[in-house]
């Protein structure tokens, strides 16, 4: 992984008496194949729907090269776009995947050995 240290001001210049920032390159050919999958999921989904790029970019807001790009996985898409495609392909609820929090299978098994709680009956006065 490709590391480098870059200086950076409160507004955003280098300076030689700012703070120092890590920028760690992300690993480019795992993240790039998954985008294109995501694209070639996109473009199924519009197809099977029998829609044309220029109808569905217009119902997406986007241009018909920015749909293109999507389709292909280009990273430069912005994640609101994708945001609309998923509402209007009725998958609103897919965003929530993103970056969900992951199931801890030994914490689940701890809880479920736990016994269950039991509340004392109430005295009768």
């Amino acid at each position: 992984m490709d590391r480098t240290t870059h200086k950076i001001t409160t507004n955003g210049a280098r300076s030689e008496s700012a703070r120092k920032v890590r920028v760690t390159e992300p690993n480019t050919a795992d993240t790039n194949s998954e985008l294109a999958s995501l694209g070639q999921r996109l473009r199924y989904e519009r197809l099977k729907r029998n829609e044309p790029q220029a109808k569905f970019a217009a119902r997406l807001g986007v241009s018909i090269p920015t749909l293109r790009k999507m389709e292909v996985g280009d990273s430069t898409v912005q994640i609101g776009h994708w945001a609309s495609a998923l509402g209007i392909l009725n998958r609103n609820s897919d965003i929530n995947l993103v970056l969900a929090p992951q199931e801890d299978l030994f914490a689940k098994f701890e809880k479920a050995k736990m016994p269950l709680r039991q509340r004392a009956p109430r005295s009768r006065r």
